[in-house]
């Protein structure tokens, strides 16, 4: 995919599910007002969300999201090292400085002090090489692979627990874009996609592919005071008729891709 289109995928995801970080359901507010609710977060709730797709085949692994509602669970589950503001912009996450050398073919990435998983052991440096050695292994490379084509996997090295060099063959202006995207989801040591433990906002609860999956505030998270909300219900729905009509008659409390119709005619027939 290129990366206009991976950032806009992104983005798309990433806002539909942005009230699992700012509380704008009114069952997670309590706010009649959704300029309110996004000034005044108050914590507590289930946020239902209905996102266009799923299959049997669904995943919840990091690094191999193919459907909307992987992608979906992916930022549920897993933080990266950089990530993106509202006007998407690069800014830090699981990092708090990420530096580039002079000629762009090392990158030093540090983490931020007290990091943890969702069960509870530390994020470290280790983890991040598991996690870009994982995701470029050659005999079976995940989704991210072909934009780190240039990464000296062998090289990587940790420095000290919280300080990982990446080296690659070429200059590679952008390193901080890549490390920012969905399906770069840092990951512990031995991670097991089908018993994941994450190192985002919340931790899986129940699964059931091509259906619907749940989770629950993960207490490890580092962005103090967040989530907001206690649980988190994705609703995999293949049908934009159907997940318009969850929308307008309150099965779900946000939807991604409201078709450009169904939009102007929800404004029209909505009371």
């Amino acid at each position: 995919m290129p990366a206009q289109n991976r950032h806009r995928v992104h983005l798309i995801t990433a806002l539909a599910l942005s009230a699992t970080l700012m509380g704008l359901s009114a069952c997670s507010t309590g706010a009649a007002d959704p300029a309110t609710a996004l000034s005044t977060p108050k914590s507590g709730g289930n946020l239902r969300v209905g996102i266009v797709g799923g299959s049997a085949k669904d995943s919840l692994d990091a690094h191999s999201p193919v459907t909307h509602p992987d992608e979906a669970r992916a930022i549920q589950l897993y933080d990266t090292l950089a990530g993106y503001d509202n006007d998407h912009k690069i800014q830090m996450s699981l990092a708090d400085k990420i530096t580039p050398s002079t000629d762009g073919k090392t990158w030093t990435v540090h983490l931020r002090d007290g990091l943890k998983f969702s069960d509870g052991k530390p994020i470290t440096a280790d983890d991040v090489i598991f996690t870009f050695k994982r995701i470029t292994d050659p005999k079976a490379p995940m989704a991210g692979a072909a934009a780190l084509s240039t990464l000296d996997r062998d090289a990587l090295k940790a420095t000290d627990p919280q300080t990982v060099v990446f080296s690659f063959t070429s200059p590679y202006a952008t390193f901080t874009d890549t490390v920012a995207q969905y399906n770069s989801g840092i990951v512990p040591v031995g991670y097991d996609p089908k018993k994941p433990v994450g190192s985002g906002p919340f931790m899986l609860d129940s699964f059931t592919a091509g259906q619907q999956s749940v989770f629950v505030k993960n207490p490890n998270y580092w962005r103090t005071g967040e989530p907001h909300v206690d649980k988190v219900t994705i609703i995999d729905f293949p049908d934009d008729t159907a997940r318009v009509n969850a929308l307008l008659g309150g099965q779900v409390d946000a939807i991604d891709q409201l078709p450009w119709a169904k939009s102007t005619w929800s404004r029209r027939t909505r009371p």
